[in-house]
């Protein structure tokens, strides 16, 4: 029988986390689905923890080489069978009745593809802390989300559940040259084109947070933040599209404050004070991007250290 449901697992080195993914996937409410696993050359035993699932549905793929999550998801987009297309990683999971949900709400609408809230969980941890939008300082009601929408938002995070058919029809792929940003850039790409994207507030999606994958030097992150955006502004007529074209330069703008407002920060975490006096010294706007980000980063820090602090102390989010 063909899968309603190709679910697309890339894994690099989560031999520790894939069984707990597999069973999410497929002790769906939805049962028919497929579960494709394409691994990306891992040194550990998640290939090995794959191969020993007793279950038909999983179909497992070894790629020559490390080529990246972009690449092991355009491989499983071509290798799937199901209508639809859903997107989970090797170290997460989902809430059990997450398939059957979205796929009611996209047939209902005749949504191109739909996303929901993720849970944000630290690794170890038996509760979320907080969500995505709750982090991003979102309330959003269910409804469409249009491409400059999406870009405020910077949805980039999300993991949808997409229409097979018209993904393929739309030549639309995960960019193989970029190891980060590239769902913001895929998403962003497909809406622009006119892809329509349902948008479903409540949290299906529970992403862990593993100490090993912070990034603890926030300037090069930042800066490839930056450096996508100019990338799609420059593709944005500013005249035909107004709004994504604003959306885009607030992104930049925002995106450069912050490599700015970092190599302040970092080094004087670091202590290296003559580092952070060297850098306003030599680009003196150094110091006005610091200066603006400051509030708002010292309030969002506050805000996170209560939320992780409700979390510990056994009040945590609401769970579906």
């Amino acid at each position: 029988m063909k899968p309603l449901v190709s679910v697309i697992i890339p894994t690099y080195n989560v031999g520790r986390y894939i069984e707990g993914a597999l069973r999410s996937a497929l002790g769906q409410t939805l049962g028919n689905v497929e579960v494709l696993v394409v691994d990306d050359a891992s040194t550990d035993d998640t290939v090995a923890r794959v191969k020993a699932q007793a279950d038909s549905r999983v179909r497992l793929f070894v790629n020559e080489g490390n080529k990246g999550p972009s690449f092991s998801r355009n491989r499983a987009i071509a290798e799937s069978r199901g209508e639809w297309i859903a997107v989970l990683d090797g170290d997460d999971w989902w809430a059990e009745d997450r398939l059957e949900r979205l796929y009611e709400t996209a047939v209902r609408e005749k949504a191109d593809l739909i996303c929901d809230d993720l849970y944000f969980i630290q690794d170890g941890a038996e509760l979320p802390w907080t969500t995505l939008f709750r982090e991003r300082g979102l309330r959003p009601t269910e409804g469409w989300v249009a491409p400059a929408q999406f870009v405020r938002w910077d949805l980039g995070l999300v993991k949808p559940l997409m229409h097979r058919q018209r993904l393929l029809e739309s030549g639309v792929r995960y960019p193989e040259t970029l190891r980060f940003g590239e769902d913001f850039v895929f998403l962003f790409t497909w809406l622009r084109r006119g892809a329509s994207m349902w948008l479903a507030p409540k949290a299906y999606y529970y992403y862990r947070n593993r100490r090993e994958s912070l990034v603890h030097d926030k300037i090069p992150l930042h800066q490839q933040v930056y450096d996508i955006a100019v990338e799609l502004l420059a593709k944005v007529d500013r005249s035909r599209e107004p709004e994504i074209y604003q959306a885009l330069s607030d992104r930049v703008s925002h995106a450069r404050q912050l490599v700015d407002y970092y190599r302040v920060v970092q080094p004087l975490k670091e202590k290296k004070v003559h580092i952070a006096l060297a850098e306003v010294l030599k680009h003196p706007r150094v110091i006005v991007s610091f200066l603006r980000l400051l509030p708002g980063v010292l309030r969002y820090q506050l805000a996170h250290r209560r939320e992780r602090g409700g979390a510990e102390e056994g009040s945590p989010l609401h769970l579906p």
